[in-house]
């Protein structure tokens, strides 16, 4: 009797893995870089709550001001040494 349920609880077990996966539709902006639905983790589980949906809005110094209009780049500046001022390995002594 006890090998009985054995086999009756491994074949069910055994159908719901071979059962293909449900897949849903993610949205693109959830996609990153045109990655698969078989690759995305957790694809299958709904979040209890999503949070920063919406973008906060700024609100610092400058929030007044309109935005440019004429602007077509950004340029960033970056203060880094031009050159390593420690030969590699030192540090390490």
């Amino acid at each position: 009797m006890d090998k009985k349920y054995i086999i009756l609880i491994a074949s069910i077990l055994i159908f719901l893995i071979s059962l293909p996966a449900i897949s849903q539709v993610i949205d693109e902006k959830e996609r990153y870089a045109n990655t698969p639905d078989e690759l995305i983790p957790y694809v299958r589980q709904e979040p209890y709550r999503r949070y920063f949906i919406v973008p906060l809005e700024y609100t610092g110094p400058g929030r007044e001001k309109p935005e440019p209009t004429d602007l077509d780049a950004v340029k960033i500046g970056l203060i880094a040494p031009e050159y390593r001022l420690v030969p590699p390995g030192v540090s390490m002594e």
